[in-house]
């Protein structure tokens, strides 16, 4: 499990408070084999927090650091896996008059087949 806790200071900050709970509803809404599924949050008050699924793996940039560049194959795997979970976010956002998630938030993990993004930092194999 990934969660994701807001910051005691940051909790008086309604705007970020409303960027949260629409973080956590868009986790919640959108199904994708790319995209981590939320299984409990907290946003009626203090401490706020998300949890979604996690499956161990290697961040990207200690896979390359350890094994080098990835082959070209990987990558379009990585990349397509990718797209796939930033389209399933997008959509909802599409449907729901939501702002898309910034992909700077999306952790990616590299793993022998293909791999998933979530807003809460984590990632899982298809």
């Amino acid at each position: 499990m990934a969660v994701k806790v807001i910051r005691d200071e940051i909790t008086g900050h309604p705007e970020a408070l409303a960027r949260f709970r629409r973080e956590a509803e868009t986790v919640r809404a959108v199904r994708s084999a790319y995209t981590a599924n939320l299984i409990d949050a907290s946003l009626e008050s203090a401490p706020y927090w998300l949890a979604t699924e996690y499956v161990a793996g290697p961040a990207l940039g200690h896979a390359v650091g350890r094994r080098g560049a990835l082959p070209a194959e990987t990558c379009r795997r990585l990349f397509a896996a990718l797209a796939e979970g930033l389209a399933s976010v997008h959509a909802y956002g599409s449907r729901t008059g939501t702002s898309s998630r910034r992909t700077s938030s999306w952790a990616r993990r590299a793993r022998s087949s293909s791999t998933s993004a979530s807003r809460a930092g984590s990632a899982r194999p298809s």
